[in-house]
């Protein structure tokens, strides 16, 4: 009876093993990672449209919106280019552990999103007061007004073509069709 409770384990266990090796060897299909859902995995999120700053009454609260509407997700895929290409220096060259690595990366990651949006509203806000003074500047405002004035005084009509022309005063006769318009030039 042991020695045929005995054999039976071993039996069964070498099957095991067996179905396991073989499983390993030729089964490599079985599990899988979907690598682009991998590195598309959100690690760290900055976004600054929620600082003081940008709240009601704040120096940049017109462009809170447009501040948090820019991707401020720091991808996985982002993290793992930046070891690949610098980070592996500070684990060979400077004895940093692989831990220290990562954070120090993930920090200088999380710098750069932030630099990135701050520069964004600075960039609003110099754009809108330069935009107002262009507006106000009389240089402006002279061409704005020669530009009403050209537009209200009439002009001679370039082609000669069109009847009932506004601008030339040309009138055709009752029933005639309208000739095309032959040069490339335009009608001012």
């Amino acid at each position: 009876m042991k020695n045929r409770k005995a054999f039976r384990r071993t039996a069964v266990s070498a099957l095991c093993v067996a179905f396991a090796l073989s499983a390993a060897s030729c089964g490599e299909g079985m599990i899988t990672t979907n690598s682009e859902k991998d590195m598309a995995q959100v690690v760290g999120t900055v976004n600054i449209a929620n600082h003081e700053e940008f709240q009601e009454g704040g120096q940049y609260a017109a462009y809170a919106s447009a501040i948090s509407s820019v991707n401020s997700d720091i991808l996985k895929r982002d993290l793992v280019a930046y070891f690949l290409n610098t980070g592996y220096t500070y684990v060979q060259s400077y004895g940093y552990t692989y831990e220290q690595t990562f954070n120090l990366l993930m920090d200088n990651l999380i710098n750069r999103k932030i630099i990135v949006q701050y520069a964004m509203a600075y960039y609003f806000e110099r754009a809108t007061k330069s935009m107002a003074a262009f507006i106000r500047s009389p240089i402006i405002r002279s061409t704005s007004k020669n530009r009403r004035r050209r537009s209200t005084t009439p002009s001679k009509c370039i082609t000669k073509t069109i009847p009932n022309c506004s601008r030339c005063n040309i009138s055709s006769p009752k029933g005639a069709g309208t000739a095309p318009i032959t040069t490339g030039r335009s009608i001012r």
